[in-house]
């Protein structure tokens, strides 16, 4: 058993008190006062999936500072972080922007603070529909690192609120301005590494020319993608490999090739349970479309209602809307009565989290000129 499977089954098994009081008296645990030995937990406990135990494991690590020194940069780099992405898993949006905005106002001369609590400040307006707010705390990340005469000591966040900007604008449907930013993004990833993995970029892109009737580019794309990994021309990273061949599912299907999207799939459906949340994410959604590809109605309805709550709570607002609709399309061509309440219910709960009102951004920010020279 590795040391932070040990210590992982530590926590879960006490109160954050007690877990912390053990850790003092074991010297085999000892090593969590390694800020890397702690960030590693943090972020094996955000990839298991225990969202709210890591909440309550910072809320109390934060009150513990003499089990390491909490340097500008380890809050920025962990606290913050690792703040940021528990509780947008949660969806806990409004406790995602106090808590940044609570560090920002600590360490107002920090760089490196400023830049990632904007950052999860912007995520958190984003996600409850602010969509102008994130666009703005984005576009102040950018500037803060162009203005800055270390740039290059933060081309990680201008990296991040590049690709950001792209993601807002491809929400809303402003492919050509989503291009812009993630292009940028890409020359920003070359200055930092010509060999880092800018998959996640791709992918975005990919699905802004799926959006546009470009599937055969967009498949083009993922395989290249795919390719890259095989042959190592970048560090394999797991996680992005199988998000990337469920891309490939979600192109195929737009495509109309199932058969090519089930030899995928098939290697997905029997484990994704077991999978990282944001994989099983996709495979949900993407084995859901084939079944509704397929016209496997009662097959959907099952797998549907196997995976409401989780769909429910973790799938994106743009997603949930393509499975409610299609729910609500089997209902009426089926005449299944009995799910019609439920539909309705569903569909409550959904436009309650997602207000449509809130989803714009004005023409005089979406065109301001943004110059990035590096």
């Amino acid at each position: 058993m590795k040391i932070t499977d040990q210590i992982l089954d530590l926590f879960l098994d006490n109160p954050p008190n007690t877990f912390f009081n053990q850790l003092q008296s074991n010297k085999d645990l000892s090593n969590l006062k390694n800020p890397d030995t702690f960030r590693k937990l943090g972020y094996q406990l955000n990839r298991e999936g225990y969202h709210s135990e890591l909440i309550d494991f910072l809320n109390y690590a934060i009150t513990k500072k003499n089990i390491f020194e909490c340097s500008e940069s380890y809050i920025a780099d962990t606290f913050v972080l690792l703040y940021t992405r528990a509780y947008y898993n949660t969806g806990n949006y409004n406790e995602l922007i106090k808590v940044c905005e609570k560090f920002k106002l600590q360490f107002p001369n920090s760089t490196l603070v400023q830049l990632s609590t904007l950052n999860g400040i912007a995520l958190g307006e984003k996600n409850i529909g602010n969509y102008q707010n994130a666009f703005e705390k984005q576009v102040k990340i950018v500037e803060i690192v162009l203005n800055s005469p270390e740039k290059e000591k933060y081309f990680i966040d201008l990296h991040t609120a590049l690709s950001n900007l792209g993601i807002i604008c491809q929400d809303l449907k402003y492919y050509d301005k989503a291009y812009f930013y993630y292009n940028k993004c890409l020359k920003v990833l070359d200055k930092i590494d010509k060999k880092v993995d800018k998959t996640s970029v791709f992918l975005n892109i990919s699905e802004c020319l799926a959006a546009t009737n470009r599937i055969n580019e967009a498949i083009s794309i993922v395989n290249e993608c795919l390719i890259s990994y095989k042959k190592k021309h970048i560090a394999f990273n797991l996680f992005m490999y199988k998000l990337t061949r469920l891309y490939k599912v979600k192109f195929l299907l737009q495509n109309k090739q199932l058969s090519e999207a089930k030899d995928i799939l098939d290697d997905f459906i029997p484990v994704y349970k077991n999978t990282e949340t944001h994989v099983k994410n996709e495979a949900i959604f993407c084995y859901l479309l084939y079944l509704y590809c397929l016209k496997k109605y009662n097959l959907f309805i099952e797998e549907f209602k196997k995976n409401k709550e989780f769909i429910l709570e973790n799938m994106s607002h743009k997603y949930l809307e393509k499975i409610l609709v299609k729910l609500e399309n089997i209902t009426n061509f089926m005449q299944f009565d009995e799910l019609k309440n439920e539909c309705s219910e569903l569909r409550n709960r959904f436009e309650a989290k997602n207000p449509k009102h809130q989803f714009f951004i004005n023409e005089a920010t979406l065109n301001q000129e943004i110059i990035v020279n590096i």
